[in-house]
């Protein structure tokens, strides 16, 4: 715990002869010379602060306040991420997600992301995920204290694509033969579950230009 250092500050129209500070009705030494006092806070709590001082002839003025002492948390939750299924996860399949915190005061809020995109509801630390399309998923849970320490946890599920990109080839003219020296003209489309990343036109073997 940190010291803390009070001035008691006291004025009278004879003089001040003596000033002091109680906590909680424990007198605290007062320096008479610079009015300072320092206190340590132990434990938790709400604390009565009086400050009083006396003239020379015994009146005594009493200035009173109270202060609430918190705990200073700089103690991260800790967080577990885990999953049900089997290691190869296919697409229409769900997996059940786990998120398991704790805190050495409390816990604020629990959430799970997927992508960094949409959260996955939480019921009891547990959500459940259907995967509609192949890629690569990277769940993270956020937990989040009652006194903003953070921590995260985080898995990835890769679902594979077994879909073959479908190709449709055209030549105009349409012929199955020409003639040498003919020039045909050809137009491909391309598509995919997932997206198409490269493609191209080969004649014999031969790359030609798109």
């Amino acid at each position: 715990s940190t010291p803390v250092t009070y001035t008691v500050t006291a004025t009278d129209n004879v003089g001040v002869v003596e000033r002091g500070l109680r906590i909680n009705g424990e007198e605290v030494a007062v320096d008479q010379e610079t009015g300072k006092a320092t206190y340590t806070y132990k434990t938790t709590g709400t604390y009565t602060i009086t400050a009083w001082a006396k003239d020379a002839f015994g009146n005594e003025g009493v200035r009173t306040v109270t202060l609430t002492v918190a705990y200073k948390d700089d103690v991260a939750p800790t967080v577990e991420l885990t999953r049900d299924g089997g290691e190869v996860i296919q697409v229409g399949d769900s997996i059940e997600l786990t998120v398991k915190a704790s805190d050495n005061i409390g816990i604020r809020s629990v959430t799970l992301r997927v992508n960094s995109g949409a959260y996955v509801a939480l019921v009891d630390g547990k959500g459940s995920y259907k995967f509609t399309k192949p890629g690569t998923y990277e769940f993270v849970a956020t937990v989040t204290d009652t006194s903003n320490n953070m921590s995260t946890a985080s898995l990835t599920v890769v679902v594979p694509d077994e879909e073959d990109p479908v190709v449709t080839l055209t030549g105009y003219p349409s012929a199955t033969s020409v003639l040498e020296g003919t020039s045909v003209q050809y137009t491909a489309t391309f598509r995919d579950n997932v997206g198409v990343v490269k493609k191209g036109i080969t004649v014999n073997g031969v790359e030609q230009a798109m």
